[in-house]
């Protein structure tokens, strides 16, 4: 989480700074073009259209760069966003089964040896991988013998 905070302060502003940067660079082109097109009649008659062309084309490509350089920030936050996205979901993923996982075993691996051979309070048994499916329908049948058949059938 963050993470994920800091790339929205971080993206926020530099987003401001980029937005500022393009709205300066698209300032000349408008103001150009209007100029261009109030003297229309003087630039027909001292042949500048070239001239005039070839400015406007380099104030052009200079607000096309600040709007790809805004357009590509705004996609780098899209992406980082997501994969942070997917990150805290794939860890919380992993976190909930190996949770699961570890309790599950926790639950099969502890069987009390001895319980229903009239033995009182019988010790604990660990298996490292599990018990054996005999194994649990033995321990189930000695402990329905005693009335605390809790563990599952199989």
């Amino acid at each position: 989480m963050l993470i994920r905070r800091w790339l929205q302060h971080f993206y926020r502003a530099s987003s401001r700074e980029l937005q500022r940067l393009e709205s300066l660079s698209r300032a000349p082109v408008l103001s150009h073009l209007s100029d261009t097109l109030g003297g229309l009649v003087t630039v027909r008659a001292f042949g500048a259209q070239r001239r005039l062309v070839a400015e406007l084309c380099a104030k052009v490509d200079g607000a096309a760069a600040a709007f790809l350089a805004l357009q590509g920030g705004c996609r780098w936050l899209g992406a980082a966003l997501d994969s942070t996205g997917a990150a805290m979901v794939f860890a919380s993923v992993v976190i909930n089964l190996v949770r699961r996982v570890v309790f599950f075993f926790m639950g099969w691996c502890f069987f009390l040896k001895g319980a229903g051979e009239g033995r009182i309070g019988g010790r604990m048994q660990v298996w490292i991988f599990g018990p054996t499916i005999s194994q649990i329908k033995k321990k189930n049948e000695n402990l329905e013998l005693l009335g605390l058949g809790f563990c599952p059938t199989f």
